[in-house]
């Protein structure tokens, strides 16, 4: 089922996101497509993990600053992950 979102538009809004560092800025930014904010501030950070450190998923945070395209207001996020080990158990013959 589509939501109303997905009826009016082909992907989400455009948002630009970078670390809140003296060296960088918006020109720095990362494009993600996210329906708001906090969740391209997350979708940031699944991105950031990808590389194979998983900083975030160990405990770090980040401070990001998140803004829509084209937009001058920003907000700031703190960034950080959480891993939730899974088990299994399979019956050996």
């Amino acid at each position: 089922m589509l939501s109303s979102f997905d009826a009016i538009h082909s992907r989400p809004p455009r948002w630009d996101v970078w670390h809140n560092d003296p060296f960088y800025g918006r020109e720095d930014a990362e494009t993600v497509y996210a329906v708001d904010a906090e969740e391209a501030a997350r979708k940031w950070g699944e991105s950031y993990d990808s590389d194979g450190d998983y900083s975030l998923l160990g405990g770090a945070e980040i401070e990001v600053f998140v803004a829509k395209r084209d937009d001058p207001k920003t907000v700031l996020y703190s960034v950080s992950g959480e891993s939730i080990p899974v088990y299994s158990a399979t019956e050996i013959p």
